[in-house]
């Protein structure tokens, strides 16, 4: 059987994932595929046993199916350059990114053929998702939703792709030389923004065929400002402020961004910081829901997007009784 999608997956001290992830592949009712796993060991001494750790958990739900390669990387460096080092050992005409605390639905590669031979233009494929925060213990669908993912809207209105839903032709990207690995946090957007950039077309499923999970470590909770910093130097690369318009949306983006970056710091118990961040965000732009909801949160205590994530779990629920 020919291979049409090579899932790409870093992997890194992440036992606690493994079974939901083979698990996830081996439902898929799409075959062909290829699972690539770029391993970053935690130390010289674990890389046998890790890698015995990966090949029983694929054993046990590919019995017998040699769809398995794994690349080792014994420099820590960031997700991206492991995307990059899986993707070299691709078979797959497609690349499917596949982080290793998400999942697909069992139909997902299956929809994701049909959407590539009914659109033979476009080299990268999204979709929805459901989102589980396990932080809140809420589950809703974030998929109903218009995403149409042009080079503006993606600068102006941050990062609309989920990594673990792309679907990405494999030589377009070699050809434009994959993750930057020096950027060290949202390194998909930023690759998003240059392949978007070359005129590069997008298409958008809006169905839920992902779960990404909110889990307490991912890279916003742990570190906004981090997070804040990259974000900025990557939309400064690209930005290009030559009118009104276009200092407006800065504006509204920034805002926008500072209010979650707010709201993390009040999640990890810096109230000042938060309020800091709340200010700076009203700043840009007062009449903004996102930046009231930052302060309200900061200034009453209570984490109003929490109660909205609730909202749609209810609204999520609903829609499954019906």
């Amino acid at each position: 059987m020919d291979i049409i999608f090579s899932v790409i997956t870093p992997y890194y001290d992440s036992e606690g994932f493994v079974d939901r992830y083979f698990y996830s592949l081996s439902n898929q009712t799409e075959k062909s595929f290829e699972i690539v796993i770029c391993l970053t060991p935690r130390s010289p001494s674990s890389v046998d046993s890790e890698v015995d750790f990966i090949k029983a958990a694929h054993a046990k739900y590919f019995k017998g199916c040699s769809n398995l390669t794994l690349a080792v990387d014994a420099q820590k460096s960031g997700p991206g350059k492991a995307r990059n080092l899986a993707a070299k050992y691709a078979k797959g005409v497609w690349l499917a990114f596949l982080d290793i605390d998400d999942s697909w639905a069992p139909d997902k590669l299956a929809k994701m053929l049909i959407a590539i031979n009914d659109h033979s233009n476009v080299v990268l494929f999204h979709h929805g998702a459901l989102v589980n925060n396990e932080v809140y213990g809420v589950v809703f669908d974030d998929s109903n939703k218009s995403v149409n993912a042009t080079f503006d809207s993606l600068l102006y209105g941050g990062n609309q792709i989920a990594n673990s839903s792309v679907i990405l032709k494999t030589d377009v990207f070699l050809n434009c030389g994959g993750y930057d690995s020096s950027v060290k946090a949202c390194e998909d957007w930023e690759l998003w923004l240059r392949i978007t950039s070359h005129g590069h077309a997008t298409y958008y499923l809006n169905e839920p065929l992902m779960t990404y999970y909110v889990h307490g470590n991912n890279m916003h909770y742990l570190k906004p400002d981090d997070n804040l910093y990259w974000i900025t130097t990557i939309f400064n690369d690209y930005a290009v402020i030559d009118n009104d318009l276009k200092q407006s949306l800065k504006n509204r983006f920034f805002s926008r961004l500072l209010s979650r970056v707010a709201v993390e710091h009040f999640r990890i118990g810096n109230r000042w910081i938060s309020l800091k961040y709340s200010m700076m965000s009203l700043k840009l732009e007062f009449m903004s829901k996102y930046s009231w909801s930052a302060l309200f949160t900061t200034v009453i205590g209570i984490d109003l997007r929490k109660l909205y994530w609730t909202l749609n779990r209810f609204n999520f629920q609903s829609g499954k009784r019906k």
